[in-house]
């Protein structure tokens, strides 16, 4: 058994589902524990994530979940942008039924745990989105395009949290899919890339104002000052 392979895709996936999230210690021990094998694959593992840029491992901190800057993160997305556009617009000339059928069957997932309630399983949301956009570039053919958006989607997918997409956002996110299907059944190049360019907006748009307002929900718990500190006398 490849318990080095096991241990990589497991990882991926509880990043993915936002189970260990940017800046979270990975400590080899625990995960071995979890995963019932031995230190070694596990920190074999960590050190193909890291190589990715997924994980950041310092001699003295160990190992953690990589972080990115606001721009970093603005030039992942941008890139996504043009890159998955273009494999969208690829796909409407090359897909075939059978691949079609696959994106909806892709899509009809992402929308049944999408729902909002107890129902909403955002590891499997993760899972089945990672393989729709996977499939996309597959679709598109092109062994360069998908060495180039290997990383890039993973991190924009890896940097979202539970809290960066409200029901709105999912419903939104899930029908994106769907219509990209229906650009590429039309055989329509303009409109599947059109709408994956605002698909991937969107969740730019969601992912940086989560950020903003937990960055504004730190400075403000910073800044507050218990009233048992100050004295209540002093309190204007």
């Amino acid at each position: 058994m490849d318990h080095v392979g096991t241990a990589v895709e497991i990882i991926r996936q509880k990043l993915l589902a936002g189970e260990y999230l940017p800046g979270d210690r990975l400590g080899e021990a625990e995960i071995a524990g979890e995963l019932g094998i031995s230190r070694t694959p596990v920190r074999e593992a960590l050190r193909l994530l890291s190589a990715d840029g997924l994980i950041e491992i310092n001699k003295n901190r160990g190992a953690r979940v990589a972080e990115w800057s606001e721009t970093e993160l603005n030039n992942v997305f941008e890139v996504r942008i043009r890159l998955e556009g273009l494999a969208a617009r690829m796909a409407a000339e090359k897909a075939t039924p059978e691949q079609i059928e696959r994106l909806h069957y892709l899509a009809t997932e992402i929308a049944y745990f999408s729902q909002p309630g107890e129902q909403r399983d955002v590891a499997q949301i993760a899972k089945f989105n990672q393989d729709f956009h996977g499939e996309l570039l597959n679709i598109a053919g092109s062994a360069s395009l998908i060495g180039a958006m290997a990383r890039v989607t993973f991190v924009s997918l890896l940097s979202k949290t539970r809290g960066s997409m409200d029901d709105a956002a999912f419903a939104r996110s899930a029908n994106h899919h769907f219509e990209i299907i229906a650009a590429i059944r039309a055989r329509q190049g303009e409109w599947a890339e059109g709408t994956m360019r605002v698909h991937i907006l969107s969740a730019r748009a969601s992912l940086l104002q989560s950020l903003a307002t937990a960055k504004s929900e730190k400075v403000e718990k910073l800044t507050r000052v218990p009233v048992d500190i100050i004295g209540e006398d002093s309190v204007a």
